[in-house]
């Protein structure tokens, strides 16, 4: 059991350097100011989606509004799972 990796304190902070964690700590605070009506996953999701993304890549999906379109493999939306659980 003692090889099965842990994960730490900072959600998803594996391969971050201290510097990284410290400046994901401040930034993700300043975005929970500016946000705080999204939950805070979510912000941390960004942030670490921005840091590990390359800057040319980040910039094409925000000039192309790749952002703003429906996902290519939309969810299904309704209240009923194919094979779900049954209760009689």
């Amino acid at each position: 059991m003692d090889d099965i990796p842990r994960q730490n304190l900072s959600l998803n902070s594996e391969g971050l350097t201290n510097a990284q964690l410290a400046r994901r700590r401040t930034e993700v605070a300043l975005l929970k100011e500016r946000y705080p009506g999204l939950p805070d996953a979510w912000l941390d999701m960004v942030w670490n989606f921005v840091e590990r993304t390359p800057p040319e890549t980040v910039e094409r999906i925000i000039n192309n509004g790749e952002w703003e379109k429906p996902p290519s493999k939309p969810h299904e939306t309704g209240g009923v799972v194919k094979n779900g659980i049954q209760v009689d």
